[in-house]
């Protein structure tokens, strides 16, 4: 899991993640690594105190990056460069997606032939495209609505497939 991200304005609750982190353990068992870079850390120890999978921190450097995700099942990410690397070395990654660049990166279009292994979830608001200036009066460090708004069940439904894949 890459729970963390550059910006507020793009981050899933920890709760969220810690939720997915459970279920994921509670079906298969698997033990789950949180990884991102340094200053994430304090963010991955909070899903990591909320969770009941274990969780262990990886803290992976980018360059060592495509080698770690090569191996990995699969990855559940906020939207930051993990998931790109993730999708590029053909893992299959779940990508949590807010509305503020909504179709500039993500999610990638659907071409004939082509078997998509990086796959979104949002919230389709009609503010969407909003280019991180939202609309929205929100807190310090708040998610914006297009973001805390998706729910653990929309992306519990993308990992259920590849459990068994």
């Amino acid at each position: 899991m890459f729970p963390g991200v550059s910006s507020a304005l793009r981050q899933w609750p920890v709760e969220s993640f810690a939720e997915i982190a459970n279920r994921i353990y509670e079906e298969t068992g698997l033990d789950g690594i949180l990884d991102g870079t340094p200053n994430e850390k304090s963010h991955a120890e909070s899903i990591q105190d909320l969770s009941k999978a274990p969780l262990e921190w990886a803290g992976t450097r980018l360059g060592e990056l495509p080698e770690l995700l090569k191996y990995a099942k699969f990855v559940v990410s906020g939207e930051t460069s993990a998931a790109y690397i993730a999708a590029a070395v053909k893992t299959p990654v779940i990508c949590v997606l807010g509305g503020a660049y909504f179709g500039r990166f993500l999610p990638y279009p659907e071409l004939a032939g082509q078997e998509i292994v990086l796959e979104t979830v949002s919230y389709p608001m009609s503010c969407y495209g909003c280019n991180a200036k939202c609309v929205y009066p929100l807190q310090t460090n708040e998610p914006p609505p297009c973001v805390s708004n998706i729910s653990v069940d929309a992306v519990w439904e993308k990992v259920v497939p590849l459990l068994t894949s």
